[in-house]
């Protein structure tokens, strides 16, 4: 794991953590083995060290599940940023998603790692939710974060082609942060976890992941934003909002401020009825958005494919 994003990220963590990161970014690689060309050899590492900084306690199994769906959601984004390269359009990947989703792998394509896997992930899931029902949140977060993906990719592109205007900052991130997909990795998060709280709590944490996402989002558009302005691709630092005002890196950080306290509020009365699941979440976005102030955080593709999307 010689890397400076893990470096960041264990070197202060229990030799035990360090072991079970080891052994997590071992079995993803084998995971992903029918698709290793698609991802760049940090990224099993990186994300198996997130984990397992982020939730510690749980078993190498749940470690490993969650980085796999991580490396699903990368494979996911490189359909919709490069659907031409994959002979499809973002349209034709959402529903394909969509329909695994509800199908189960009666409906995967064989042969297809992308829905085949999906469809195994989802079964793993399940069976450690049990009938909780977050598996059910999950299930709801994923398809919208797929809707919203294909949406901004449909966008980006017409807007490239000039025909259709910028949106404003407020429409563009009320897109951007369902498409990073934070929540249906953060309901993964509490399946694993395993504290079962009832409804209420449920509901208390789902809403908790909605300014949770937002503070991530802008996060990440905060790191990129000088990148994505030589390359014309949409951050919500360059947009203008509503009222005609533009976003400075500076007004950024205080959304993000606002949005973490935002969390914390909703999170609040959950330390006592479901002390796991909350603790959980917060130890999520803290993690989430201290990686973004990491420099060497470009880890998600291949040298040759950096350029793309």
């Amino acid at each position: 794991m010689n890397n400076k994003l893990v470096s960041h990220l264990l070197d202060s963590a229990d030799p035990a953590v360090r072991a079970k990161a080891v052994e997590a970014a071992a079995l993803a690689r084998q995971w992903a083995r029918p698709v290793q060309q698609e991802l760049s050899d940090k990224v099993y590492d990186t994300l198996a060290a997130t984990v397992c900084v982020i939730a510690p306690e749980l078993d190498v199994a749940d470690h490993a599940l969650l980085v796999e769906y991580s490396l699903w959601l990368y494979l996911l984004d490189g359909r919709l940023d490069d659907s031409e390269h994959y002979g499809t359009r973002p349209e034709d990947v959402g529903r394909r998603v969509i329909a695994v989703l509800r199908g189960g792998r009666a409906e995967a394509r064989a042969g297809d790692f992308f829905e085949t896997s999906l469809a195994a992930l989802v079964e793993e899931l399940r069976r450690r939710d049990g009938c909780c029902g977050l598996l059910e949140r999950f299930v709801l977060r994923l398809v919208d974060g797929v809707r919203a993906g294909v949406r901004q990719a449909v966008l980006s592109r017409r807007i490239a082609e000039g025909t259709e205007p910028l949106p404003t900052m407020e429409d563009f991130l009320e897109l951007a942060y369902r498409h990073v997909n934070y929540r249906s990795v953060a309901l993964a998060l509490l399946i694993t976890v395993g504290e079962r709280p009832d409804s209420a709590a449920q509901e208390r944490l789902d809403a908790a992941l909605v300014p949770a996402s937002r503070a991530v989002r802008l996060a990440n558009d905060l790191r990129t934003w000088a990148k994505d302005a030589e390359e014309g691709t949409l951050n919500v630092v360059q947009l203008v909002a509503g009222d005609g005002t533009r976003m400075t890196p500076h007004a950024v950080r205080d959304r993000i401020q606002d949005y973490r306290d935002e969390q914390a509020l909703l999170l609040d009365e959950l330390h006592r009825s479901a002390p796991a699941s909350a603790a959980a979440l917060e130890n999520n976005l803290r993690v989430a958005i201290d990686l973004y102030t990491v420099d060497d955080l470009q880890f998600d593709l291949p040298d040759a494919e950096q350029a793309v999307g």
